[in-house]
């Protein structure tokens, strides 16, 4: 099944540890899922894991975008993606509000 892997990452590597830490240490890693709280990995290994895993994705998806560049440039960002996907262009509202 043919499809379009669209990767999004985080520019700041400081927020997104912060944030993973959060949710390791709550169980919540998005609104509505809740598991048991578990371990945070130690602060290097997981800066090494972030670092890895961008790679990653800019290694396997078609496109890849930071959250940052997504929030800033959002329609345009959108109608790139929406354009790729072959999906008919239509304006897609972006979340006003941080849900966690």
């Amino acid at each position: 099944f043919p499809g379009l892997l669209v990767g999004l990452f985080r520019e700041d590597i400081e927020s997104q540890l912060a944030s993973w830490k959060k949710a390791c240490d709550t169980g919540i890693w998005m609104t509505g899922q809740t598991v048991q709280p578990s371990p945070f990995p130690c602060l290097q290994d997981a800066r090494e894991k972030i670092i890895c895993t961008n790679k990653r994705l800019y290694e396997c998806c078609d496109l890849v975008y930071s959250y940052e560049s997504l929030v800033n440039h959002w329609d345009h960002i959108v109608k790139i993606i929406l354009t790729e996907a072959n999906w008919p262009i239509v304006h897609i509202d972006k979340a006003i509000s941080k849900q966690l």
